[in-house]
């Protein structure tokens, strides 16, 4: 990256993994994205760029919060996905619908207009996940799977998923999928 002159990206966590900070030297501003971030990394990097921790999930238009990670940050201490970007609404909601304290987890819900309308072809079944907002019919909501909290601070940790999907290089895997297609070989009993 030296060689061209980069000064701003955005580059998954596993990236940043395999990337030698000599090859970030005129890097200034670096996001990342897409996946977990890992403390160590956010803390190596932040002395020497301005990192931020980005959050969201393609079916929003892929960035829905934001968080500025202080030069001052520690490894033992997981990153926030942030705050919500401007004219993006961030709930974080129980099993029932409701809005959780701070501290408490719960399902991360977003809704703005960058919320898109489904899948295509999907017709009911994960359309699920794209909701109607109750308090303004013209506002979509999309139930991410992903579990979170708020922080003291008015951050959002991610804390996980509530289902078996799993992240594999910024790319979302559906374990039932797998399971299925691993159950037609002949060889897998």
């Amino acid at each position: 990256m030296s060689n061209c002159g980069i000064t701003v990206a955005t580059l998954t966590p596993l990236v940043i993994g395999m990337t030698n900070p000599e090859q970030l030297c005129r890097l200034r501003v670096l996001f990342t994205g897409g996946e977990e971030a890992r403390p160590s990394d956010l803390v190596r990097l932040s002395g020497e760029v301005s990192v931020f921790n980005i959050y969201g999930p393609t079916e929003f238009s892929v960035w829905s919060t934001i968080f500025h990670v202080p030069s001052c940050w520690y490894a033992s201490r997981k990153g926030p996905i942030g705050r919500p970007i401007d004219n993006v609404i961030v709930r974080i909601l129980d099993a029932y619908g409701h809005p959780v304290p701070p501290g408490m987890e719960g399902e991360i819900h977003i809704s703005g207009t960058g919320v898109g309308l489904g899948y295509i072809g999907d017709g009911a079944g994960l359309s699920s996940a794209f909701l109607s907002d109750p308090s303004h019919a013209d506002v979509r909501v999309y139930r991410t799977g992903d579990m979170g909290r708020w922080t003291e601070e008015g951050d959002i940790l991610f804390c996980g998923r509530r289902d078996a999907q799993a992240m594999v290089m910024g790319v979302r895997i559906e374990m039932e999928e797998v399971r299925a297609a691993l159950g037609k070989l002949p060889e897998v009993g």
